[in-house]
């Protein structure tokens, strides 16, 4: 997380403000561009620099210490153009190095507070965003040493590909060893929303060496929730954090939430970093630290606890070097992006669509507003049915004693029984010394999918049984067909569960009744502006006005 995001770029391109420039900033430029001009040559680093929208810096004295951090680059019509990817809900700018930002388009549909506001450090409304707050370094061990590069310079970039989901990026590393990095960034389902928010951040890693090597990866995350630079991170069975920490293994939590209010309001922007998954790779470290001092950092950080970073903080990924054969290749990824309707002084974090037969985590936070500490704080849940403790939990747990603006959380282990379907809530009450109650809920929606059919061998005289026709057909609105391309049309007709909204309730926060119909119709995601795959996809609600 950064200040004046506009001022540090300027100051470092444009030299509008070079007093408000951060200096860590400027040395790590000027480095990488010393490093560029000495793996690449004088004429390639003035190459990229032109090419790129960088100002052009005199080189300066090689540093015994390696610098990585990331490339301030402006996305404005007078530089070569960035890349994007969006879609209703949020955007991603990506440069021509693959260094993005990302922030808001609409954001969640149930409030306006938090349209076009950025999730990443340098995000702008409009595409100007100063890019480079998302960026990736990886470490490279063989017989030649050990390389460390930031995934964003010139003299590795080998293509970039935008295409109507996703902007790819690909890095050919030839300094000591030849690896070969692919970044694609894409928009997918947010399982704690419902909706396609979050950005899904992917690499595949090749070894092209002839020799075996030890390849690691990091993916940092310059964090600011719309406004604020300072927000706490709320992680499950933790509380908030305020100073440096380090998740490693079995530690990592499953997700963290940051907000833009102060009070955790969830009427404003709200941040979700997805680390734990059915659809992520988890690292084997999660790192919340100060920004101007792990982007300093290649690879390697260690954390120090009395460091506080609601002033300055970022968040990394670590997935540690493993071996990898020559020829062979490894896939890691991550996901950010926008947190769930949830929030406030007490709330609980699950996801609001889950999946019949399988289980999931439910984390209550709990905030203390007050002047004097909570104590003796014990959560109880309580579930609907379908829905059960998994096998060594307990309904009722520990929260402990909460001091003044500190929060407390606790998780339970949830599974759901095979054939439950349909809406349920989760229902917490914690109570403290003194009778301090408070109570929170969560809404969701158990889906169950029967698996396809097992085919049946039948005699050759007997005509195969056609496919079995959708028990709810889906429907279209008239003022569709003309403005939407047949083929999307049949297509989203044909297989409608994988279109957004396709038969959830038009509010899915609230049991589906008379007033709260299920979602049937296929229309555009916004009337009022011609159809795009990302941009303005059609979806399917409750009714075509």
């Amino acid at each position: 997380m950064q200040p004046a995001p506009v001022s540090r770029t300027r100051g470092i391109e444009h030299d509008a403000h070079p007093i408000a420039a951060r200096p860590s900033r400027i040395r790590s430029l000027r480095a990488s561009v010393a490093l560029a001009i000495g793996v690449g040559g004088i004429g390639v680093a003035a190459a990229g620099a032109v090419a790129f929208g960088f100002r052009a810096i005199p080189p300066v004295a090689a540093s015994s210490e390696r610098v990585l951090s990331s490339k301030p680059y402006e996305c404005r019509p007078d530089t070569a153009p960035c890349q994007r990817v969006a879609n209703p809900f949020i955007r991603a700018d990506v440069n021509p190095f693959g260094g993005f930002s990302l922030g808001t388009t609409g954001g969640d549909p149930g409030t306006t507070l938090d349209d076009d506001l950025g999730l990443l450090y340098g995000f702008v409304p409009g595409g100007a965003s100063s890019t480079g707050s998302g960026y990736v370094t990886v470490r490279i061990s063989g017989p030649n040493g050990v390389d460390d590069f930031a995934a964003q310079d010139a003299v590795d970039l080998v293509s970039q590909v935008e295409d109507a989901t996703s902007v790819r990026t690909v890095w050919n590393r030839r300094t000591m060893h030849r690896v070969v990095i692919t970044q694609t960034l894409s928009a997918v389902h947010n399982p704690y929303s419902g909706r396609p928010d979050l950005l899904d951040m992917r690499w595949q890693v090749t070894n092209r060496d002839s020799v075996d090597l030890s390849i690691g990866l990091r993916s940092l995350l310059d964090i600011q929730i719309g406004a604020n630079d300072g927000a706490p991170y709320f992680v499950p069975g933790v509380g908030t954090l305020t100073f440096e920490q380090q998740f490693s293994g079995a530690q990592v939590p499953p997700f963290w939430i940051a907000f833009q209010a102060a009070d955790f309001d969830p009427s404003f922007l709200r941040g979700l970093g997805l680390v734990r998954d059915a659809g992520v790779t988890a690292p084997d470290d999660l790192i919340v630290a100060n920004w101007r001092k792990i982007q300093e950092q290649p690879f390697d950080y260690t954390v120090d606890a009395t460091r506080v970073i609601t002033g300055d903080s970022a968040v990394a990924l670590l997935w540690r070097p493993r071996s990898v054969r020559p020829g062979e290749s490894f896939e890691i990824n991550t996901r950010y992006g926008i947190a769930a309707n949830r929030g406030g002084r007490a709330f609980v974090a699950a996801p609001v669509l889950v999946d019949c037969g399988t289980s999931f985590e439910a984390a209550l936070f709990l905030s203390n507003f007050d002047l004097a500490p909570l104590n003796g704080g014990r959560a109880t849940i309580t579930l609907p049915a379908g829905i059960t403790l998994a096998p060594g939990e307990t309904a009722e747990k520990s929260l402990g004693s909460i001091a003044p603006a500190d929060t407390g959380s606790v998780v339970w282990q949830l599974q759901v029984a095979p054939g439950t379907v349909g809406p349920r809530q989760i229902r917490t009450v914690s109570v403290f010394d003194g009778g301090r109650t408070f109570e929170t809920s969560a809404d969701l929606t158990v889906q169950c999918i029967a698996p396809p059919p097992t085919a049946t061998p039948a005699p050759t005289s007997t005509p195969a049984p056609t496919a079995t026709p959708l028990a709810i057909d889906p429907g279209v609105c008239d003022w569709v067909y003309g403005r939407v391309p047949r083929v999307v049309i049949e297509a989203a007709l044909a297989n409608p569960d994988r279109v957004y909204g396709w038969n959830k309730p038009q509010n899915p926060n609230a049991p589906v009744s008379p007033v709260n119909p299920l979602r049937r119709r296929l229309t555009l995601s916004n009337r009022g502006v011609p159809y795009h795959p990302m941009s303005n996809p059609v979806v399917f609600k409750a009714g075509c006005q």
